[in-house]
């Protein structure tokens, strides 16, 4: 993926937003607004309207990278320069490493249970442990061929098709019916609505950066917009299609919502089968989502942080660490510290998409300096972290607040600048 093309087409980057929604993430994004008793429809809206939003900042941060041929790395280090751009490097790859981690080990489960469904029999620790580190090695392993992974996005297209086709033919129309049933649609507040809407969007904020580096690829500008922009909004319907005939179906089971998606599968289907298509599903999403989303963007991270290409060592270095903060999203006890923690990651990121994008679009007018960009970042970040701090719960909108406040602050800035460069107007008698 290092490697710049120039002919990627709108099907390239639907085949790309396809795979990279079908996770572990966009499952639990879905099960939280299932879990506010909320219809399919109504999951639906506002994983369309956030999916607009962050959409149609990547399409612009696609024709961008298309138009300037650098990648997020680059465009961070112009911005805040190479002592500083560490800091980004490092919040970005911790963030990949978490969610790399937290796919492994959903994958992991998936084929315990499978396992344990087939022979009957509880599976230990140690199956987990091995069956864990050794997709955890295989997936960076396919993450090295750009090639095979090309071949897998196709593949899993073609397998996802057949799988959303079969889970709306067996339980569809049955669970919209019982979602119409279950749900308590009067009670919806406006706040909760934008608030979830910002929530879908914000999930993106990481991997949103690496749109620089894929619009490069693009044949035109038209690819890069359209084809990020309605690539994200069909992957995330799809996925939310069948997680919330997941999480109903786990609520009808149970009373309960579940935030897991291994006892999902459980409550949904006992069938051998089934457990078997939904693994090898899973699996294949896994590795693509990983692959692009994750350890692409890590070992660009760590890569620039050690000024070293050093391939088997940079690889290491991200598995290692993945592996070993993997455990407290795993555990119950510590598992909302480390949620908080990722979110924490997307909240100092997220500022970061308004600041590149601007950065690109006026840097030939030499008009707004880099130091007008750091304090902007500096200020809106610290006023968003700020309020996070202060009502002690993640305020889900800010985020979006900052995007735009960045946005209207170095328009300010600049126009400012260009009145003072430009020559006066001689005053009439």
């Amino acid at each position: 993926m290092d490697v710049v093309t120039h002919d990627w087409s709108k099907k390239n980057y639907l085949k790309l937003w396809m795979n990279v929604s079908m996770c572990v993430p966009t499952f639990l994004v879905v099960e939280t607004l299932a879990g506010y008793k909320w219809n399919l429809a109504t999951i639906l809206v506002v994983v369309l309207l956030g999916s607009a939003i962050m959409g149609l900042l990547c399409g612009v941060m696609g024709v961008l990278g298309r138009r300037s041929q650098k990648n997020f790395v680059t465009l961070i280090s112009d911005v805040f320069g190479h002592k500083y751009s560490k800091f980004f490097y490092f919040l970005r790859g911790l963030d990949c490493a978490g969610w790399y981690g937290i796919n492994i080990a959903a994958a992991t489960q998936l084929i315990i249970n499978l396992i344990a469904i087939i022979t009957g029999t509880k599976i230990g620790n140690v199956p987990y442990v091995f069956i864990f580190i050794l997709l955890l090695v295989a997936n960076a392993f396919i993450a090295q061929s750009s090639s095979k992974l090309q071949k897998l996005l196709t593949i899993t297209l073609v397998v996802m098709a057949v799988g959303i086709l079969m889970i709306l033919i067996n339980t569809g129309s049955q669970m919209v019916t019982k979602a119409n049933f279950i749900a308590n649609s009067p009670m919806l507040q406006t706040r909760d609505i934008i608030g979830s809407i910002c929530v879908v969007a914000a999930y993106w904020n990481g991997f949103a950066l690496n749109m620089f580096d894929f619009g490069r690829n693009a044949k035109t500008d038209k690819d890069a917009f359209w084809g990020n922009f309605v690539g994200i909004i069909i992957g995330m319907a799809a996925m939310a299609i069948i997680a919330a005939i997941f999480s109903i179906q786990a609520f009808i089971t149970t009373g309960a919502y579940n935030w897991n998606l291994s006892h999902s599968l459980l409550y949904l289907s006992t069938s051998v089968p089934v457990h078997i298509f939904v693994v090898a599903i899973f699996l294949m999403f896994m590795i693509s989502t990983n692959s692009v989303a994750n350890y692409y963007p890590a070992i660009q991270c760590i890569k620039a942080i050690r000024n070293k290409s050093q391939v088997l060592i940079n690889a290491l270095i991200f598995l290692i660490v993945s592996s070993a903060i993997t455990p407290f999203f795993l555990s119950s006890s510590t598992s909302e510290i480390a949620y908080y923690w990722i979110n924490l990651c997307g909240t100092v990121l997220a500022p970061l998409l308004a600041v590149l994008i601007c950065y690109v679009i006026l840097q030939k007018q030499k008009i707004v300096k880099t130091s007008h960009y750091r304090w902007t970042y500096v200020g809106w970040t610290a006023l968003y972290m700020g309020a996070e701090v202060i009502t002690r719960s993640i305020l889900s909108y800010l985020w979006l607040v900052s995007i735009i406040g960045i946005f209207l602050t170095i328009a300010i800035i600049y126009h400012n600048g260009k009145r003072q460069l430009d020559p006066l107007t001689p005053s009439e008698d």
